[in-house]
């Protein structure tokens, strides 16, 4: 594939060079023409022949720009996306997506508000300012954007982001309710778990972090997490055995802090003691003094 990128790269090189070759000897011949008082119409025929060859450029350009896009080469397809647009205005959506990827946000924004004042009924013209605007931290103009989107294909994503704005904004009760509107997405199911685990509603938080863990089984936080959760339910074998998860994943003081917090409650106060010190030697910030068990 890098190959075949190469020719087609080499290829619109080559026709990019004749190509402003001629451009440049119809300006010259249009100067002449104005020089020689020729007639308006022959004037007009060189004008419209070289607005017609560099739009056929331009085109080339955002062709090769859009398969480079597809295939992940976001820097090259920049490169052939200026190139584009420097010969004749257009492929403004394009631009746009290129540089959102590229992560140059406030350059994607602007590319997209470009092609929105042209054409303001495009989805996914409005869908990517939204998009934009939303990492920008503009978390109310994101939401007037997502508000007027209605294509079904996008469902899921604007919901998404629709909840992440009202947690930004702080809205907690309207963003849970977006967040159960799409719960396909991963981080759905761990806010979904956190809005439970805060209301203290564990048994609500083991269900959504337990949808998390279905499909991502090595995040130790929600392990740990989840480990809490059963453990002020009292189911003590399941909060242990989180915990165990999480500490193959990757040794963790909170891990061994709630094995400590399980074995105590369980009257087995010396293993809770050695758990409290093993969950110190990896967070010497931690103090003995601080936990619910004195030990020596």
């Amino acid at each position: 594939m890098k190959s075949l990128l190469l020719i087609l790269y080499l290829l619109l090189i080559k026709t990019s060079l004749y190509s402003q070759i001629y451009i440049n000897r119809k300006d010259t011949s249009k100067s002449f023409a104005y020089k020689l008082n020729l007639p308006e119409d022959s004037i007009n025929f060189y004008n419209f022949k070289i607005d017609s060859l560099k739009k056929e450029l331009s085109n080339y350009h955002g062709k090769l720009a859009n398969i480079l896009y597809n295939y992940g080469e976001y820097e090259l397809a920049s490169f052939e996306i200026k190139k584009a647009l420097k010969l004749d205005e257009g492929n403004f959506l394009l631009a746009g997506s290129i540089y959102l990827k590229l992560n140059k946000i406030d350059v994607a924004h602007d590319y997209f508000y470009y092609q929105y004042l042209i054409d303001s009924n495009n989805k996914e013209t409005i869908f990517k300012l939204g998009v934009c605007s939303y990492l920008l931290k503009e978390y109310n103009k994101a939401l007037k954007y997502f508000t007027i989107v209605d294509r079904n294909d996008l469902v899921d994503s604007i919901n998404y982001y629709k909840a992440q704005c009202y947690f930004k904004l702080k809205q907690k009760d309207s963003s849970m309710l977006y967040f159960f509107k799409c719960t396909n997405y991963p981080d759905s199911k761990i806010m979904l778990g956190n809005f439970y685990f805060r209301k203290r509603d564990f048994v609500n938080s083991i269900i959504w972090y337990s949808k998390y863990i279905e499909n991502n089984d090595s995040n130790i936080i929600i392990y740990n997490k989840r480990a809490i959760s059963y453990y002020n339910i009292k189911d003590f074998k399941n909060s242990l055995n989180d915990c165990n998860v999480s500490i193959s994943i990757k040794p963790n003081f909170e891990a061994y802090i709630i094995i400590g917090n399980i074995l105590n409650a369980e009257s087995k106060f010396n293993e809770a003691c050695l758990n409290y010190k093993k969950a110190i030697s990896i967070n010497p910030k931690i103090k003995l003094k601080d936990l619910p068990l004195k030990c020596h």
